[in-house]
């Protein structure tokens, strides 16, 4: 229960990722996991009276490729991360 003003973060995987769906399909504590895409997530947000809701992608490259993790920055409007977390207040 969050009150008038309160804050509610939500982080999910990004169905759209090849990796992600690989590792939720072949992960034994995800095997009934179903993911839910950013877009779907914020008409239910918006739906139970939450506003304010923005999609922050996240986490694009593996280890193999950390190098490049600085770049994340600039690409959390892509919706090719692992993850996505979607910042919002109650009503």
């Amino acid at each position: 229960m969050l009150a008038p003003g309160g804050s509610f973060f939500l982080f999910e995987h990004t169905p759209l990722n090849p990796l992600t769906r690989h590792a939720v399909r072949n992960c034994p504590f995800d095997e009934n996991a179903v993911m839910i895409d950013a877009r779907e997530m914020r008409r239910r947000f918006d739906a139970a009276g939450l506003t304010g809701a923005r999609t922050i992608f996240r986490i694009f490259f593996p280890r193999l490729l950390s190098a490049f993790r600085l770049l994340e920055r600039w690409l959390t409007a892509c919706p090719l991360g692992a993850q996505y977390h979607q910042p919002c207040r109650v009503k």
